[in-house]
């Protein structure tokens, strides 16, 4: 047996951790916007642009983990998708404008992608959710087949 076989058969137990990381995923978002922003939404500057970006990020990301509670995605896919078009004007205008290719930077695509995914998952099309959730929903006659 080799390594990578071995390796391979031990990892398959970790998709039941799959939902367990979803919402990590949310929560995790929702504590780095609000450590990086608190503090230009604290300040109450109503003449500043950072003030508005950072209540429309604290205001995404809380519709992101309030999503997850929804039983269809589509609240966290459009949270997620406007935010995503927000952070990639933000890149953008600090790479075009600022020419700040820095760790603000790196943290802000890291940040894109995991917008993008929370964008592309479905819960109608996430095979975990719907192995936990529809299985009311199978018609045993479909899986069988036609009677002839």
């Amino acid at each position: 047996m080799s390594v990578l076989t071995a390796f391979r058969r031990d990892l398959k137990g970790l998709g039941k951790y799959y939902t367990l990381t979803q919402w990590l995923m949310r929560i995790f978002v929702f504590i780095y916007v609000f450590i990086n922003y608190n503090k230009r939404i604290m300040y109450f500057d109503f003449t500043s642009e950072f003030f508005y970006v950072g209540i429309f990020y604290m205001t995404c990301s809380g519709l992101i983990l309030l999503g997850g509670f929804s039983r269809i995605s589509e609240l966290t896919r459009l949270s997620a998708f406007f935010m995503s078009l927000v952070m990639i004007a933000h890149i953008a205008a600090s790479v075009f404008l600022f020419r700040a290719i820095d760790a603000e930077f790196a943290n802000r695509l890291l940040l894109l992608g995991i917008l993008l995914y929370f964008v592309t998952v479905s819960k109608k099309n996430d095979f975990h959710w719907r192995n936990r959730h529809d299985r009311d929903a199978i018609d045993i006659e479909e899986i069988i087949g036609p009677k002839e």
